[in-house]
């Protein structure tokens, strides 16, 4: 293969025939060979009672132990850390990678090499939401799981209003919000049916803008010739006059204007899972993995989840998801025998019993093939699907420019189409 490192070399022609199968297939940990399997040290942002608890549970059928010292990390702190560790001689030997880490973090990672995992098998194997992994002859690392965005739904809401099912459509929204928002006698309001229009008071508000970016085709950030990033934010569609993008912020920040018949949310209602957890707001979006904790918040709170609702009539169903995988760092004391052991970690036996445990989907199309009887379950798996992710260079920066695209419209300061012109260059330099 061509541009390979004397390393990658030497790793494709080590697993070629010892893991050739747990490489190419990942299919279940029978018949892999784990003689001689280093201990590792992982780290990640995923919690470390279910990880660990995960790994225990696959060694009670394993002939040899697989021994991973998993390191949990806050989200925040996650990639300064790490480059200090690395920094000092100290890091881990692979990293369990919340995907908006890879842009800052790719020049630590040891891609693998197509060789060890065919381009043509790699797509087949996991949903298209890892294509981001997909990097100039191999791949940034191994994908483990998806956290896609639902709908959280109050039935009694809806029930109260006569209305049987929760929106499928997002122009549901627009006959919605009057019937189901309520005010008080000074205006205040009391029940809401979404929490658009804002971002300080809306949790997850920069993942359900990027949800409906993507719905609309438009992908953030493209990679163009050469695998050099660029904004795609302000890119047009041929035959369409408006900017989708645009269309998106118009459609957004709607929700929030006191002169519009759609008007159901302002930043005096509070945080909006709060709002939500107190039987006042009708459809709440938030990730999958957080359905058990929204029971335990508030138990008795007649709620379902449910599919994000998409345009009428897309082509392409899309929403936002984290994408979680596993990588291999280019400081890994034991890179092959590192390599090997989150080549079974990703193994379908192991997702199998990870995701059974959280709330999280797996992103092997063969796990996605059968249906959980779980409810919860069954709608993320479905919206592992079609989730999407982006490669976003400096998580906090961007979210930050998301804010000021729709508060830059909210106060007037500009029309939709200006503000992701603005938002766009802004992007543009972050990817520089």
């Amino acid at each position: 293969m061509k541009n390979m490192t004397p390393f990658q070399i030497v790793l494709t022609g080590l697993f070629a025939v010892a893991v050739f199968a747990a490489l190419v297939v990942f299919a279940t940990f029978k018949g892999t060979s784990n003689k001689g399997l280093p201990t590792i040290t992982l780290w990640g942002t995923l919690p470390v009672g279910e990880v660990t608890q995960a790994i225990s549970k696959i060694n009670q059928t394993l002939p040899q132990q697989l021994v991973v010292n998993y390191v949990e990390k806050k989200e925040k702190d996650f990639d300064r850390e790490l480059t200090e560790a690395l920094a000092s001689g100290v890091g881990p030997d692979a990293v369990l990678l919340l995907h908006t880490s890879l842009y800052r973090q790719r020049g630590r990672i040891l891609a693998i090499p197509e060789a060890s995992l065919p381009l043509r098998t790699f797509r087949d194997t996991f949903v298209d939401q890892a294509r981001l992994y997909e990097t100039t002859g191999g791949l940034w690392a191994l994908p483990f799981v998806s956290d896609p965005l639902v709908m959280y739904w109050n039935k009694d809401i809806f029930n109260a209003a006569g209305i049987a099912q929760p929106p499928k459509y997002w122009d549901e929204f627009l006959t919605l919000a009057p019937q189901l928002t309520k005010k008080d006698g000074a205006s205040n309001l009391t029940q809401s049916v979404l929490p658009f229009g804002e971002v300080a008071n809306v949790p997850n508000a920069k993942d359900i803008l990027s949800t409906l970016f993507l719905q609309a085709g438009t992908p953030i950030v493209k990679i163009g010739q050469g695998g050099l990033p660029s904004s795609a934010l302000s890119d047009r569609v041929q035959g369409v006059a408006e900017i989708p993008a645009a269309s998106v912020v118009a459609f957004y920040t709607q929700f929030s204007n006191p002169s519009k018949t759609t008007f159901t949310w302002n930043r005096a209602v509070g945080d909006a899972q709060t709002f939500f957890l107190a039987g006042n707001l009708a459809t709440y979006f938030t990730f999958a993995s957080e359905n058990s904790a929204l029971l335990r918040k508030n138990p008795n709170l007649n709620f379902d989840i449910t599919a994000l609702p998409q345009p009428r009539d897309v082509k392409v169903p899309a929403v936002y998801g984290k994408l979680y995988g596993l990588a291999l760092m280019r400081t890994a004391k034991d890179p092959v025998g590192t390599f090997q052991v989150i080549s079974l970690l990703a193994g379908s036996e192991f997702v199998d019993i990870f995701t059974k445990m959280t709330g999280f989907a797996p992103v092997r199309r063969d796990l996605l093939s059968t249906t959980p009887s779980d409810p919860a379950r069954a709608v993320a798996y479905r919206a592992a699907l079609v989730a999407r992710s982006w490669l976003d260079p400096e998580p906090v920066a961007s979210a930050a420019l998301f804010k000021r695209m729709i508060e830059g419209v909210t106060s007037g300061k500009y029309r939709p189409s200006e503000a992701v012109n603005v938002a766009s260059q802004e992007l543009q330099a972050l990817l520089q």
